[in-house]
Formats: structure tokens, C-alpha cells, sequence
């Protein structure tokens, strides 16, 4: 069996389930983590396999996204995060 290169996840539905706050207004606080994802991510820390989140969450929220991450215990070696101009999400 080939070991993957990297494991990859994306956060708002499926590490972590999101509070019913609006979008823009993302806190550390009501998001809740879904436990068997986040033990098999975390699981897999130790392995040499590189683990990438990946969201579409503006990169103006990355400081708070950091933050969930470290609050419910995931943990990672890359954040890809939105970069658009998208007035939605700004």
C-alpha cells in the first residue's frame, strides 16, 4: 500500500459543525467539533502524512480559524484558505 503524500479536510461541516451565527461573524466560541473526524485527523498527526485544511472561509477570518483549530484540538501542517474578492464573504 502507498502512504498518501497528505491528508486533506475541509473545516465548516466537516471537522468542525458551525454554530448558527451568520457567516461573517465566526467566533472561537459555539462551533462544535465532530469528534470522529477530529480523532481521526488527530490520529494521524503523528504520521508523516502532511494534513491540509482546506475552507472557504476568507483569509480575514485566518487568525480566528487558527484559533478554533487550536481550541478543539486540530491540528495541521498547511491552512488553504479563500482569497477571493468575494463580496459575501467580506
Amino acid at each position: 500500500m502507498i502512504k498518501p503524500k497528505a491528508i486533506i479536510f475541509d473545516i465548516d461541516h466537516t471537522l468542525l459543525f458551525p454554530s448558527d451565527k451568520p457567516y461573517k461573524e465566526h467566533t472561537v466560541e459555539g462551533n462544535t467539533p465532530l469528534i470522529a473526524l477530529v480523532s481521526s485527523l488527530w490520529r494521524n498527526t503523528w504520521n508523516p502524512t502532511e494534513v491540509i485544511l482546506l475552507t472557504g472561509r476568507h483569509e480575514r477570518l485566518r487568525k480566528i480559524t487558527e484559533q478554533e483549530c487550536i481550541a478543539n484540538n486540530i491540528f495541521y501542517d498547511e491552512l488553504i484558505m479563500n482569497s477571493t474578492n468575494n463580496p459575501i464573504q467580506q
